[in-house]
């Protein structure tokens, strides 16, 4: 995390800046995890909560991403920490109530979002790799980061994506959004 230096270097040359992971893993809390995770900061491996107050977390956690918004950062990860000051039920990046109310309405962060890893370990109670692709975009991401050295995993995500919309389990005006958001961002980076 750079904030609150800021963007501006990387995003004046070209290179776009990304701030992660909303709403914070920065600043250290007492963490509940399952016991199979031998690091309780990394979501890649199994849930994470971080148990801090409303107070805190907007004071404290989400600073950075304060100064890094008003500095016009491009792109916001989330993380896949669960936080129940904001929704004790889901991880940030699945969570409407993170990513609509705070970072898109409280923060007006106007920029991209990108999830981290949809194959992380902390997802693995919330369905294969296409309901969780499915379930980050109703949630409000823009890019949806499949890591997997699987490639089929990608492939799933893509598949189940496109049938959502297809369906309407994803609204067709929230996709484009999204898509115009990264396009534009893609712009001036060439």
């Amino acid at each position: 995390m750079w904030a609150p230096v800021g963007p501006h270097g990387g995003q004046l040359t070209g290179v776009s800046a990304c701030c992660q992971h909303l709403t914070g893993l920065v600043i250290v809390h007492p963490v509940r995890h399952d016991s199979t995770m031998p690091d309780p900061l990394v979501p890649h491996l199994g849930s994470v909560t971080l148990d801090v107050s409303l107070s805190d977390l907007r004071s404290i956690d989400e600073l950075p991403f304060t100064y890094a918004i008003n500095a016009n950062v491009d792109m916001i990860m989330t993380s896949w920490a669960t936080y129940p000051a904001l929704d004790p039920n889901l991880p940030s990046g699945l969570s409407p109530r993170i990513v609509h109310g705070e970072l898109r309405g409280r923060l007006k962060f106007r920029g991209v979002t990108i999830t981290d890893a949809i194959e992380a370990g902390a997802l693995q109670n919330f369905g294969d790799t296409g309901q969780r692709a499915v379930g980050a975009a109703a949630a409000g991401m823009d890019i949806v980061l499949c890591s997997a050295r699987d490639l089929s995993q990608g492939q799933d995500a893509v598949d189940a994506l496109q049938a959502a919309v297809a369906d309407g389990q994803l609204d067709r005006g929230a996709a484009m959004h999204a898509l115009q958001r990264v396009l534009a961002l893609r712009g001036p980076l060439g």
